[in-house]
């Protein structure tokens, strides 16, 4: 009966604490909702641009609600981040709420001189922040970046993260948070990969990738060029693309491949570093321009033509992480890593990438036979 007794009392404390509601509590009216933050360096100075949101009650049958109706601009700066903080508290009305910010854009000029690693290590450790927090870098200054409202989205933020997120699912860019590259800088031989982003004509565009050594930023890659890098990291790659009818080469045909699976495995072989990537694509038929048959032999043909393609745009990518950039972009060193422990110990990954031997396999499967002339027999 008394530990009956005794566990009813502890059910009772355990109710009371949980009822409570959170000690801090405070109307969403009386915070400061952060939705964007923007890095960059003027005159040796560290700024921060980014939005907030301008909140407002409208009345409803049922009560009250809380509507973002527009947002605006805010700034900060000094020589250091205590220095910037306390520039932005200055002009801060309400506490700040960071838990709503949705991406972190880091200015071209600001990845390139200062490195993005401090700025990291903030945005990963600091309480209330999320390390789910989108990354990007913009073509010009985040100032220019915030300076204009977007009409493609409800905010620059929005429209940032928005436009990268559903590129992203449909293999078209990379969503990278600050749990991604703070994994990838943690390890300590590879870069990687951020999108690069502009405002232009009231609209926020996708460029391409920022390319990163280390945790500065060395190169970009143009939106037209990526699909080597894309084939190699993206979970769902769609690549279309037109190819001359092989009859008539006035005649285009547009020809979609989905990444079905991939591969990649590596090697050390008489002092240098090997690395197989193989994938296995689905390709589809699309349309012709003008419709023409194709037997069975121009397929064969056709399939040859995407494999080489994709297999060129893979290795050209690699090439310029090699030659250009000097970087691990891909992280194909946790590969390595994975099967060949002993040697990666023994040799300096970061010196051995550039020689190292790419070996790509493309192997794809047309799978709608749409276009096939009938008559291809007969003929």
């Amino acid at each position: 009966m008394i530990s009956r007794r005794y566990s009813k009392i502890v059910c009772t404390l355990m109710l009371c604490l949980f009822l409570t509601g959170c000690w801090d509590y405070r109307d969403i009216n009386r915070r400061t909702i952060t939705i964007s933050i923007g890095a960059d360096v003027l005159n040796d100075n560290i700024v921060n641009v980014g939005e907030k949101a301008k909140l407002s009650s409208s009345s409803l049958e049922k009560g009250n609600t809380n509507q973002m109706i527009e947002t605006y601009k805010f700034q900060g700066k000094g020589k250091n981040f205590d220095e910037v903080r306390s520039s932005f508290d200055a002009k801060t009305p309400n506490p700040e709420f960071p838990g709503s910010t949705r991406v972190f854009v880091f200015s071209k000029r600001y990845a390139e001189e200062r490195g993005i690693e401090p700025y990291m290590k903030r945005l990963y450790y600091l309480i209330g922040l999320r390390s789910s927090i989108m990354l990007a870098v913009s073509k010009e200054s985040v100032d220019e970046l915030y300076s204009k409202k977007v009409k493609n989205d409800i905010s620059t933020g929005y429209a940032i993260e928005d436009t990268i997120r559903y590129l992203d699912l449909n293999g078209s860019a990379l969503y990278k948070t600050v749990q991604n590259i703070e994994s990838d800088m943690e390890f300590g031989s590879i870069g990687f990969l951020l999108p690069y982003v502009t405002e232009e004509d009231d609209t926020i565009e996708y460029l391409g990738f920022a390319a990163f050594n280390g945790n500065k930023l060395v190169g970009t890659v143009k939106r037209e060029e990526g699909k080597g890098f894309l084939f190699v990291l993206s979970k769902k790659v769609t690549d279309v693309r037109s190819i001359n009818h092989l009859k008539n080469p006035k005649t285009l045909i547009s020809i979609k491949s989905n990444l079905a699976k991939r591969s990649i495995k590596t090697s050390y072989k008489d002092n240098k570093i090997n690395i197989y990537i193989n994938l296995k694509l689905k390709s589809q038929m699309q349309y012709e321009e003008n419709v023409e048959p194709i037997n069975k032999q121009d397929m064969e043909e056709v399939k040859k033509i995407i494999e080489n393609k994709i297999k060129e745009d893979i290795l050209s990518s690699v090439i310029r992480s090699q030659k250009e950039f000097k970087s691990d972009v891909f992280g194909f060193a946790r590969y390595f890593k994975g099967e060949n422990i002993k040697i990666y110990r023994q040799i300096n990954w970061k010196e051995e990438y550039p020689k190292a031997i790419f070996h790509v396999n493309v192997d794809t499967n047309i799978v709608n036979t749409n276009f096939l002339d009938p008559n291809a027999k007969g003929k």
